[in-house]
């Protein structure tokens, strides 16, 4: 759904940004019925979705990599140490870009909100992860929804200033 949001957020605004999502758990899948029915709601059509398997490839070329959760992020940086500073967790990147507004452009603010990233920021759990919501009621789904949606504007806004 991230990726639906970000992709859609950001052709509104008229930025040029390429989005795309990989995991750990599924490769081919199509979305769930639950998140099927919440991402219609909001105006998003999942039928082209497929999920894909997260590898260091699609790390490494990656200019930032945001995840729901700490573990994944600890995962990610693990395969791909050299690419540790681009890799975060959604809600601690958008909240790392408050106070920013002094970088220039996009791949600046990324290294800025790293730099500032303390060596535990990654470990045990905390409130900038999002719990996946597969598997459980709508209610929760339409949560998460809305949680992803105000951190996608956060980072589109902190990562595009105008």
């Amino acid at each position: 759904m991230l990726e639906a949001m970000l992709r859609n957020i950001a052709e509104e605004r008229g930025l040029h940004v390429e989005v795309s999502s990989a995991g750990f758990l599924y490769d081919g899948e199509a979305v769930s019925p639950t998140m099927s029915e919440v991402m219609i709601e909001r105006g998003f059509d999942p039928a082209p979705h497929r999920s894909r398997i997260v590898n260091a490839e699609i790390v490494k070329a990656a200019d930032l990599v945001l995840t729901m959760e700490r573990s994944h992020a600890r995962r990610l940086v693990l395969a791909s140490p050299e690419s540790a500073s681009r890799i975060h967790t959604l809600g601690s990147f958008a909240y790392g870009l408050d106070g920013l507004s002094s970088a220039s452009g996009p791949h600046s603010i990324v290294e800025a909100v790293a730099a500032t990233r303390s060596d535990s920021a990654l470990l045990g759990s905390g409130p900038d992860e999002i719990s996946d919501p597969h598997g459980r009621h709508r209610r929760v789904h339409r949560e998460t929804a809305d949680q992803l949606n105000r951190l996608a504007n956060a980072v589109l806004d902190g990562l595009f200033q105008t």
